[in-house]
């Protein structure tokens, strides 16, 4: 049996030997320079740079800036930002439960270049708030919490790369804020 086992010991290596002696098949398929690949499946990408405004009474009083990289393929998953803090609301005191809400600024965005030029964009913007301590001084809100305040905005919309267009204003309807949201699209080479 020793010997048996020897033997199959020092075929193996022998076949392992010879395996490594054979040289491997040659391919024959035509090889692609790599940059003539990404350059035949780029898809045009474009840097969108956001400034969201904050109006009291007509004078700026802050400004947000936030930008992503966009590609203008129309499909998604679509490019996404989104920046806050995840604040725990008591949903029952016996035992104490808690449910955690977000609170910040998420933003979407998707583009197709079209025949003209221009980009066709899908904008999706969250906004999102505590409101002030003097709008939360309800008599019926006492001990419930903090109040907060959000804005939504949905929109198609054209623009053209390289010039900011404002693509949205909107008056907070529980003080006297605006707010303003300017987009650029400039294309990355």
């Amino acid at each position: 049996m020793k010997r048996f086992c020897i033997l199959v010991v020092m075929l193996l290596a022998a076949v392992a030997l010879i395996a490594q002696d054979t040289p491997a098949a040659k391919d024959t398929t035509p090889k692609k320079d790599v940059t003539a690949i990404v350059k035949e499946d780029a898809v045009p990408t474009y840097r969108f740079a956001f400034s969201v405004y904050e109006l009291v009474d007509g004078k700026r009083t802050n400004q947000r800036d936030y930008s992503l990289l966009v590609q203008a393929d129309g499909r998604g998953p679509y490019s996404k930002i989104k920046i806050g803090t995840k604040v725990p609301i008591v949903t029952s005191k016996e035992p104490t439960q808690y449910t955690y809400t977000d609170v910040g600024l998420e933003l979407e965005c998707s583009a197709v270049e079209t025949t003209n030029n221009k980009l066709a964009v899908r904008i999706e913007l969250n906004l999102s708030s505590f409101a002030l301590s003097q709008q939360n001084a309800n008599s019926n809100s006492d001990g419930l919490g903090p109040v907060f305040r959000t804005i939504t905005q949905r929109l198609r919309s054209v623009l053209t790369p390289g010039k900011p267009q404002m693509i949205a204003s909107l008056d907070d309807p529980n003080s006297n804020k605006r707010f303003q949201v300017e987009a650029t699209a400039t294309k990355v080479e």
